[in-house]
């Protein structure tokens, strides 16, 4: 009996409710996402010291070079 009770809590919720109950959802989700991100970000990247990374960005027609052989 209790279930019924609940269900029938649930749909009398109105439209503007529901909505309102969404936009908190993505609200809230989208602050977590974004302070998560933020602290990820923000710590020190964790590289050994003594090593070098080269970042190569090839030329903007090196990918056109197929169709010309």
């Amino acid at each position: 009996m209790h279930t019924q009770v609940r269900n029938q809590d649930v749909s009398r919720l109105s439209s503007f409710d529901r909505a309102l109950g969404a936009c908190l959802v993505a609200a809230s989700l989208f602050v977590f996402g974004y302070s998560a991100t933020r602290v990820f970000l923000s710590q020190p990247a964790t590289t050994a010291s003594n090593a070098q990374t080269e970042t190569v960005t090839p030329h903007q027609a090196s990918m056109w070079s197929i169709l010309g052989e």
